[in-house]
């Protein structure tokens, strides 16, 4: 629903501009410095290339800034990519974290042309 602007099954479920609010980032940052973590209404938000991303900081530099994100538990995430039109999930359970979600999603977008 969030993907297709708001619409299930070609029905209006929430207003377009409610899932432009989501996807906003809604954190003050101090002295108007934004670090790298960016958080809507409920997802966390790639912010896009950053030279102090790697994989080691949670973050994939591959992922297109404004990719809507939520990881639970033993590494359960997925991402809404409103750029490539697609939603991956990773559900695993591994504690702990060996930054397979990380890796996966490096090699998924590689593979994109």
């Amino acid at each position: 629903m969030i993907l297709n602007g708001g619409k299930f099954n070609n029905k209006r479920i929430l207003g377009r501009r409610t899932v432009e609010i989501m996807a906003k980032d809604q954190l003050m940052h101090p002295g108007g410095v934004e670090d790298d973590f960016h958080f809507g209404l409920g997802f966390q938000i790639y912010p896009g290339a950053s030279s102090s991303w790697d994989v080691l900081s949670g973050f994939s530099p591959m992922v297109s800034a404004g990719s809507l994100s939520w990881g639970g538990m033993a590494n359960t995430d997925y991402i809404i990519d409103l750029k490539e039109d697609m939603i991956i999930l990773l559900y695993t359970n591994r504690i702990p974290d060996t930054l397979v979600w990380e890796k996966f999603l490096n090699t998924l977008y590689q593979a994109f042309e």
